[in-house]
């Protein structure tokens, strides 16, 4: 299984080689249209997304402890968790890679808090962790010793600004 590939934290694969059993034509034409179909009805498909953002805990979906949690329509700027599947994260039109790596902190810390399961990404953000995602590393240790409250609007409005507004 993918889940199970190890190697060096800071590579990942651009391409992969599969072995396949040839079957007719449209027996494998078939299969993919129902995988297709499939996906469609459960994955927000044609969306800018990006794909499933944590791995499924041993026994349980990450997809299900999120929405669990009642985080269905979270957003930081226009990053949103997904209506349709829980796992994805949406750009509804302008949002920063900022946005997407404080939406999924955010879930994460929710989710642990209040299930006592740790989600561990499958997206890895490449680059350094933007000034926000800072910020939001910040709050959680803040908050993990009682010494902060977190309040949705001031940081909804700091990720609509630009890092050179923040300077």
């Amino acid at each position: 299984s993918y889940r199970e590939i190890s190697g060096h934290p800071d590579e990942w694969f651009v391409a992969g080689y599969f072995t396949c059993s040839f079957k007719e034509k449209s027996v494998a034409l078939d299969t993919i249209r129902r995988c297709l179909a499939s996906r469609n009805k459960t994955q927000p498909v044609g969306l800018f997304n990006c794909g499933s953002v944590f791995r499924n805990p041993k026994d349980d979906y990450a997809a299900r402890l999120i929405e669990a949690c009642g985080l269905k329509g979270k957003n930081r700027g226009d990053a949103i968790v997904s209506p349709k599947h829980a796992n994805f994260i949406i750009n509804r039109a302008h949002a920063h890679a900022a946005d997407v790596e404080c939406l999924i902190e955010e879930i994460a810390d929710i989710v642990e808090r209040e299930t006592g399961t740790h989600l561990v990404r499958e997206v890895h953000i490449i680059g350094v962790a933007q000034s926000r995602t800072l910020l939001v590393a910040f709050e959680r240790a803040l908050s993990r010793r009682g010494l902060f409250e977190h309040v949705d609007l001031p940081v909804a409005n700091l990720a609509k600004q630009s890092d050179s507004e923040l300077s």
